[in-house]
């Protein structure tokens, strides 16, 4: 997957309810320990951590306008579970 993110308006919305910082969406998928699952064709989630340590899944889906372009549709923190999978699979807490 490229590195080419937009947040979308919605997207901006989104992470606004869910007290999420644009920064930190950024910084998740940037991350040095990230982890990418597609969610359906179009779409796929991103797990990754901030620079604060906070762990998020940032949904994106892939932009009309060009491949490897990606708009950020959402973004929440991670659930216990998923947090324990991702350190499993991604090398641990660091």
């Amino acid at each position: 997957m490229g590195d080419r993110f937009s947040l979308t308006v919605e997207g901006l919305h989104n992470v606004s309810v869910y007290g999420i910082e644009p920064r930190e969406v950024w910084e998740a998928l940037h991350a040095a320990r990230r982890l990418t699952r597609q969610v359906s064709d179009e779409a796929n989630a991103i797990f990754g951590v901030t620079g604060k340590g906070r762990y998020l899944v940032v949904l994106v889906v892939e932009s009309a306008g060009a491949d490897n372009d990606w708009d950020v549709v959402a973004a929440r923190e991670m659930f216990p579970d998923e947090m324990a999978m991702f350190d499993r699979y991604a090398g641990g807490r660091r």
